[in-house]
């Protein structure tokens, strides 16, 4: 798959560059935030999102 994005390089480097972002390989021994939760439904969902986003913000 890599060598097909690097035929992009020059072409379209917004995409290149948000592929070998979303690769990156996270560490989940360690976090500095977390998520904990479940989810009922998308709307639900949403919404504890944006709380979760305005406590990281505060």
């Amino acid at each position: 798959m890599d060598r097909m994005v690097n035929t992009l390089i020059g072409s379209n480097d917004n995409f290149v560059s948000k592929y070998y972002s979303a690769r990156e390989i996270l560490n989940l021994g360690h976090s500095f935030t977390k998520f904990r939760g479940t989810a009922k439904d998308r709307m639900w969902l949403e919404m504890l999102c944006r709380e979760q986003l305005q406590n990281l913000r505060a």
